[in-house]
């Protein structure tokens, strides 16, 4: 007996086996996307306030690289004023209460004077070297960077919100020296 032009089989049909293996992964995008409001607009959430930098790391200085020696605290920068050109062996000590940084521009501008952003110096609109990223109170932290003759700021560009929502820029509050490259 027929029914309405459907035909039946006598066996079950089995689905290929790599469909089958797709299968879990479609249920899963489909119910993500079910429960997370497909088409939906979601603004992101600006990364949570970094926690305590990790200590510096110190590494040998290379060869025939002359060594410059940076302190950094609260609110100052204190390192030699002059270098040789060539390879520069950067040994930054974090003698302060708060993390910093060592960052490196090449510049005639006094470092009192470079350009300025909510506190930070836009490290796109300098002549930006390069930077010993920020790490603990109590700590050393090095770098070597080749340098070549001329005139140089380094400067801490870490801005924190205090609690009482206060912005509190390091560049700002005097951390900033001239270095010349002879």
């Amino acid at each position: 007996m027929k029914d309405a032009g459907l035909i039946r089989s006598a066996r079950p049909r089995r689905l290929p086996p790599l469909l089958l293996a797709l299968l879990p992964a479609a249920a899963l995008v489909a119910a993500l996307n079910m429960a997370c409001g497909a088409g939906t607009k979601v603004e992101p959430v600006p990364d949570p306030e970094p926690g305590t930098p990790e200590a510096g790391v110190v590494q040998t200085p290379p060869p025939g690289a002359a060594t410059l020696e940076v302190t950094l605290t609260e609110w100052a920068i204190t390192a030699q004023p002059a270098v040789a050109a060539g390879d520069v062996y950067f040994l930054a000590t974090n003698a302060g209460g708060e993390a910093h940084e060592v960052v490196v521009i090449k510049t005639d501008l006094a470092p009192d004077a470079l350009p300025e952003t909510d506190g930070k110096v836009p490290e796109d609109e300098v002549d930006l070297i390069g930077e010993i990223e920020p790490f603990s109170p109590g700590s050393k932290a090095s770098t070597v960077f080749e340098l070549e003759p001329g005139s140089y700021v380094l400067l801490c560009n870490v801005v924190k919100v205090a609690e009482d929502g206060e912005i509190v820029s390091h560049y700002l509050e005097g951390m900033r020296t001239a270095l010349t490259v002879q």
